[in-house]
């Protein structure tokens, strides 16, 4: 079962499109109808099907390696994007075949082990896989619109024309089948906006407070990307002589076996100075002023805090514990809470 034609070469140029190298795709897509209108033909055996696959498998290898050196949390996606890559070989030897099938036996290593002759059951068409793998490999990207979806579906739609049942009117496939886009694509965005919410819910479950006496640090790991839109606080402030503020919830003095911990660093009760008021350094009038919006998970948590604060105002909370690194915890309050922080960095 052949497939329509530049069927294939247009599934190589949309993966080339999508994945940004509309180059190297050009290239592939030339050399494979270049080889659909040559004559010139040869009797492939089976150690010419093992070494197309070996040279696969060597450059299945150096993409992995490449992945794993250059974006090492990626690695599988860079893998995914260049399989039309790896597995261009594979539609090579078979178009230079007199058969125009490829072995798939050579594939498999306990296949290969076992030499059944030139038995026909063993011969497949690799074009429907490959552009299989184009349309895989094209959609490994994150793509903002909806052009992958489009292009996607009508390629499909080309390759699945072509082997319709003929009992039925043609009508009846194009309706059945635009049917099948749709619901594919509502499930798709209502499976989407799923995720989104079950992450939003699961957010405050999986997040902990922060721990004043012991952190861990990941030096050099690529942290977890924002997946959702849950506001964790805001900070306002008019500050006009720096460029930047850092806040932060705790501070450490000692590291070790990638962990950092808060020694001989107890929290203490701290005094209100007025109804809402905490006094956090004594001796400091003058600074400048930042104002927190946060949550306290239960009614409790570590504050937001920038370097050098001396005073936190508008603080409805009861009690409150700090240490000498400037790290602070509220208690008994309300969920969220907004206050005032004095600071001389």
């Amino acid at each position: 079962m052949k497939t329509p034609s530049f069927m294939l070469s247009l599934s190589i140029l949309f993966w080339g499109w999508m994945t940004g190298h509309p180059y190297i795709a050009a290239v592939m897509a030339a050399i494979y109808e270049f080889t659909r209108f040559i004559k010139a033909k040869w009797n492939m055996t089976k150690s010419d099907y093992k070494h197309a696959v070996d040279l696969s498998f060597v450059i299945f290898i150096s993409v992995l390696i490449y992945g794993f050196v250059t974006d090492k949390a990626r690695t599988m996606v860079i893998l995914i994007m260049w399989m039309p890559v790896v597995s261009f070989p594979l539609l090579l030897v078979q178009q230079f075949s007199n058969r125009g099938l490829f072995d798939y036996r050579t594939l498999f290593l306990l296949a290969r082990k076992k030499d059944k002759g030139t038995d026909k059951s063993a011969f497949c068409d690799m074009c429907y896989p490959i552009a299989i793998i184009c349309l895989t490999s094209a959609g490994s990207l994150k793509h903002e619109n909806f052009l992958y979806y489009l292009f996607a579906v009508i390629l499909i739609f080309w390759a699945l024309f072509t082997i319709r049942s003929k009992r039925f009117p043609v009508w009846i496939w194009a309706v059945s089948s635009c049917l099948a886009v749709i619901l594919g694509f509502v499930s798709h965005v209502g499976l989407n906006l799923l995720q989104q919410k079950i992450t939003e819910l699961t957010t405050e479950l999986f997040m902990g407070d922060v721990d004043p006496f012991k952190g861990t640090t990941s030096i050099g790991e690529i942290g977890q990307q924002k997946q959702f839109n849950h506001i964790v606080f805001r900070a306002k402030a008019d500050i006009k002589k720096y460029d930047s503020l850092l806040l932060r919830e705790a501070g450490y003095n000692v590291y070790k076996s990638g962990s950092w911990y808060a020694i001989n660093s107890p929290l203490k009760s701290v005094h209100k100075s007025s109804k809402s008021s905490w006094v956090l350094k004594g001796d400091v009038n003058s600074g400048e002023q930042i104002e927190i919006y946060s949550y306290l998970k239960n009614g409790s948590g570590m504050l937001k805090l920038p370097l050098g604060a001396y005073k936190i105002d508008q603080l409805p909370v009861e009690y409150l514990r700090k240490n000498h690194l400037g790290s602070a915890k509220a208690a008994n309050g309300p969920e969220l809470v907004k206050y005032k922080v004095s600071f001389d960095p």
